[in-house]
C-alpha cells in the first residue's frame, strides 16, 4: 500500500497575492457568505499579525 501523496510534489504553497485575496473577498461578498467572509478575514488578519 502506497501513501496517498506518492508521486506528487509536496511542500508549501506560495502565499496568496493581494489581487487573489481581493478576488476571494469579492466572491464571498457577492455570494452572501457572510460567515465565510468573516472567517477568511480573520485568517488573513492572523497571518498578517504573525509576519512581524
Amino acid at each position: 500500500m502506497s501513501s496517498w501523496n506518492s508521486g506528487r510534489i509536496t511542500g508549501h504553497k506560495p502565499p496568496l497575492k493581494p489581487k487573489e485575496v481581493c478576488a476571494i473577498r469579492i466572491r464571498l461578498q457577492m455570494s452572501g457568505a457572510i460567515r465565510d467572509l468573516a472567517l477568511f478575514n480573520l485568517a488573513i488578519a492572523q497571518v498578517g499579525a504573525n509576519e512581524f
